[in-house]
């Protein structure tokens, strides 16, 4: 898949997610999932291939900037008893299977300096 087609469904995905309108800017990097997932100090554990995750697999991995609120699980849950609040970002990774475009995964950012350095220009 070229960076401008997994760009295309990153976008589509971000706008799933809560992004509203189009994107300012957007960063693109080719990396393993591994790579990806250490950004949020997560590991694969030793049986993530019974997960289907392939530490080496090649995701492209958007740093996109544009506001939103939240519609997925995981939001500001807030203290028990207190309903889901949706978070407000103001950009959103989302990492794609470079081969088969397939969502690999997602992080709200509140703020474009709570983006991992390595997808910031």
């Amino acid at each position: 898949m070229s960076e401008m087609q997994a760009r295309s469904r990153a976008i589509e995905l971000a706008q799933w997610a809560g992004m509203t309108g189009k994107p300012t800017r957007d960063t693109a990097k080719l990396i393993s999932l591994e790579e990806y997932l250490a950004l949020d100090g997560v590991r694969i554990g030793p049986d993530g291939w019974n997960f289907g995750l392939d530490p080496s697999l090649q995701v492209w991995v958007f740093a996109i900037e544009g506001r939103g609120v939240s519609n997925l699980p995981g939001g500001d849950s807030g203290t028990p008893g207190r309903p889901f609040q949706p978070e407000v970002f103001e950009a959103i990774t989302v990492a794609v299977d470079a081969r088969t475009g397939e969502y690999r995964g997602s992080g709200m950012h509140r703020t474009i300096d709570s983006v991992p350095a390595l997808l910031r220009n």
